[in-house]
């Protein structure tokens, strides 16, 4: 469970991390959901080795699974993320997060980690397991 929370964290923060980067005009749109779902992918890595330390007996690294976990994960926060975008009544429970001090410019973030543990717990988990 804390590792899904440093997840949903670490996922959260990918927005604000992407935002400063330097993309053409025509390439930003699908380059940031690109540089997103790599994040993701590399967070989802790193935090289920963790997870294969603390719970597996056999010698499991967790690498591969992290990899198709993160494909997985990846896979749905990034249609959720789009889906959100251009569907305009998905907006709303997260435009009223974005009257809440502090988290206004984290809303892209709480979309991106909402669909993250979605898919984790609804498709990865099942899968794959805690390993």
């Amino acid at each position: 469970m804390l590792e899904l929370f440093l997840s949903f964290l670490s996922v959260a923060f990918i927005p604000k991390i992407t935002t400063n980067l330097i993309l053409s005009d025509g390439a930003d749109l699908f380059m940031g959901y690109l540089v997103n779902f790599v994040l993701i992918l590399i967070v989802s890595i790193l935090i289920n080795i963790i997870r294969a330390w603390r719970y597996c007996e056999e010698d499991s690294y967790g690498i591969s699974y992290g990899f198709f976990k993160g494909l997985m994960c990846g896979g749905v926060a990034t249609a959720g993320s789009i889906l959100v975008q251009f569907v305009p009544i998905l907006k709303a429970p997260f435009f009223i997060i974005s009257m809440i001090p502090y988290l206004a410019s984290m809303v892209d973030g709480v979309v991106l980690g909402t669909f993250y543990l979605l898919g984790y717990l609804f498709l990865a988990y099942p899968i794959f397991g805690s390993c």
